[in-house]
């Protein structure tokens, strides 16, 4: 055997074990995924089954309901009547207190949100201002100027001129010029 043939074997090698922990990988996603799609399926056969008997249990309330009902009427008991009357009058007027305690508190959350965007944008308008008052005095203490020069088409340049911030020699000015190429690769002159 020759250096060649030894590296084929290694690699066939590595070949056969990276395949097979791929096999490996595939036969344990593909044995968790049914058991998963297993899970769920006795899942609802299970909610299913308890929806089923909530539907028996409904009807049974139901026909329960009206006998009760039919009996009432059949005892014809003025007392029993005007009580139940008083009774869905309360009900009702419960639900109505109920359902403008929700319009009430939709609104109130409402607000709440309209309230809180509101500090935000101030917050982001007060960072601004106080970020453009920073920028205009670093403008100011340094003398900064920007200014576009176009000598030549194939870059867009800018120069920017600012004194040095050593207060015993205030009058040295420095500058730089921005070469801006359409290749988006920016060099300094």
């Amino acid at each position: 055997m020759n250096t060649t043939d030894l590296k084929i074997g290694e690699y066939e090698q590595k070949l056969d074990r990276i395949i097979n922990t791929i096999k490996n990988r595939f036969e344990t996603k593909t044995k968790s995924i049914s058991e998963n799609v297993k899970s769920f399926r006795a899942r609802i056969n299970a909610l299913e089954e308890n929806q089923k008997h909530a539907v028996e249990g409904i009807e049974k309330l139901k026909r329960s309901i009206k006998e009760y009902e039919k009996k009432l009427l059949e005892t014809r008991d003025p007392s029993i009547l005007e009580r139940e009357k008083e009774l869905k009058r309360e009900l009702e007027d419960r639900q109505s207190q109920a359902d403008k305690l929700v319009e009430a508190i939709g609104q109130l959350k409402d607000l709440i949100q309209k309230m809180q965007e509101e500090r935000k944008s101030v917050e982001i308008e007060r960072k601004s201002t106080q970020a453009m008052f920073q920028v205009r005095g670093c403008i100011t203490h340094t003398g900064l100027s920007i200014e576009p020069i176009s000598e030549d088409e194939e870059y867009d340049r800018i120069r920017f001129t600012y004194r040095r911030l050593n207060p015993a020699r205030p009058k040295i000015t420095y500058s730089f010029i921005l070469n801006i190429a359409e290749s988006s690769i920016y060099s300094g002159i």
